[in-house]
């Protein structure tokens, strides 16, 4: 392999890394923690919210989770572009055995990446 093919894998692994780590960071955070619902219960029981102040926390995540699902919605396609860019540069580099291989681990990938939406529902 090349140098020039060594710089332009380099780039691509890094950019594939940081929009999979862009994708982690909200699914983890809106995901794994349930969503505004979990946030709500943890500022009731650790700041000692009352009921007014549950009412109107409850209200600002609402917004904020509405907000971060239209700043997905928007970047969704930039990042499946960069992601698909990624992958056809990776594949391009490969044998074709190698090709098949990578097409299968990529569609694994897909259909796990499918199973959990970045902002499934709340979960009270």
């Amino acid at each position: 392999m090349n140098t020039h093919c060594k710089k332009c894998l380099a780039l691509t692994l890094v950019i594939g890394w940081f929009v999979g780590a862009a994708c982690a960071m909200v699914a983890v955070h809106f995901g794994q923690h349930g969503g505004h619902g979990h946030l709500r219960r943890l500022f009731a029981r650790e700041l000692k919210l009352t009921p007014q102040q549950q009412t109107q926390v409850d209200a600002i995540l609402s917004s904020g989770r509405q907000q971060m699902q239209q700043i997905y919605a928007d970047a969704r396609p930039r990042l499946d572009a960069v992601r698909n860019s990624t992958r056809a540069q990776i594949r391009q580099l490969l044998s074709p055995e190698q090709q098949i291989a990578f097409d299968r681990l990529e569609a694994k990938r897909d259909a796990r990446s499918h199973i959990r939406p970045p902002f499934p529902p709340d979960r009270d």
